[in-house]
């Protein structure tokens, strides 16, 4: 994920590399999103495939429902309208009135902040911590609140935040969503929907639990009490510190990240311990002085403008210590 948007452009493509595109696979026409540069990332929404049909309405006022549970995020008008696809995680209720509302099941947006899996189909809402126990609180402009017990919301597609009801979008009594379902009493119905708190347990700050192997994005290693396995999510769960230091060759530069002191402390370096052996991810390794680095407060464990992208910032050390896209630390 870029930190940093770039100027993006929306086409109607009907080619690829000199080749009509797959019918089966992306249809005779399909929607992609370029920049100059081609790195751009965009929401899977936009990703339309089989386009045969291009609509003209009128124009929708934006809007955004905040989530805050293990990470905090925000789904805009375009991410909730995608998710509410049949194909994707699409529910709908009927009323007694014959209308149809429709939207995406309040446990699937749950799962997106309730810890850092945000997007793994159901698996994304975590049992574990259902069986631990917790509330969600759903939050209208107003004030008004409804909060259910995360075990009711297990997988129940009767509890629905609703974005439109008749093809329409809701109008000012609800806008810009409204719980609906099967499952809940009138006085749980509530519409202008603005936030969704997910109450699950909040680490201590500065604590920090490893993540799945799969999700990692660096390990440590070697002579230490605790192997770590995390990722950027978890490493931000540590004090982030802010310098501006003096690079080797380009000079004085502004950096963020954590102190490597402290990420070596959570790890527990062994006594015989004397050497720092770190590895890029294009297999690139140094060696590091570990007293040089124990001996160095300002030196990070650095974030960069791209998200899982980390490099080492040691002020006072040759560049050639300096390693980017750093994906695991050995202490020998």
């Amino acid at each position: 994920e870029l930190k940093k948007p770039v100027e993006l452009t929306a086409m109607v493509a009907y080619e690829i590399d000199g080749k009509a595109l797959d019918p089966k696979q992306d249809g005779v026409l399909r929607l992609i999103v370029v920049s100059d540069k081609l790195d751009q990332v965009t929401d899977g929404h936009w990703a339309v495939k089989w386009v045969n049909k291009i609509e003209i309405k009128p124009l929708v006022m934006e809007w955004q429902l905040k989530a805050v549970g293990g990470i905090e995020d925000a789904y805009d008008r375009g991410t909730i309208e995608s998710c509410s696809a049949p194909q994707c995680h699409g529910a709908s209720w009927t009323d007694d009135k014959a209308q149809e509302w429709v939207g995406v099941p309040l446990y699937v947006l749950v799962g997106g902040v309730d810890d850092e899996n945000t997007h793994e189909g159901i698996a994304a809402y975590n049992t574990d911590l259902v069986e631990a126990g917790y509330t969600v609180d759903v939050i209208s402009s107003d004030g008004y609140t409804v909060t259910f017990d995360a075990k009711r919301l297990l997988r129940n597609m009767n509890i629905i935040v609703a974005h439109k009801v008749n093809e329409n979008p809701l109008d000012e009594k609800y806008f810009p969503l409204r719980l609906v379902g099967s499952d809940l009493q009138k006085n749980e119905m509530a519409g202008m929907i603005t936030e969704i708190k997910v109450n699950v347990p909040v680490a201590e700050s500065g604590a920090v639990a490893n993540v799945p192997a799969d999700q990692a994005t660096l390990t440590v290693t070697g002579l230490v009490n605790q192997e770590l396995s995390l990722n950027e999510a978890a490493l931000r769960g540590m004090e982030v510190l802010q310098i501006t230091a003096e690079h080797p060759k380009k000079g004085t530069e502004d950096y963020e990240g954590i102190s490597l002191k402290a990420l070596l402390e959570l790890a527990g370096v062994q006594e015989e311990a004397t050497t720092l052996v770190v590895t890029a991810s294009d297999g690139f390794v140094v060696e590091i002085g570990l007293a040089d680095v124990l001996a160095c407060e300002n030196c990070l464990f650095g974030f960069t403008e791209t998200v899982e992208k980390f490099k080492l910032v040691l002020p006072g050390m040759e560049s050639n210590f300096w390693a980017k896209d750093v994906v695991s630390i050995e202490v020998k």
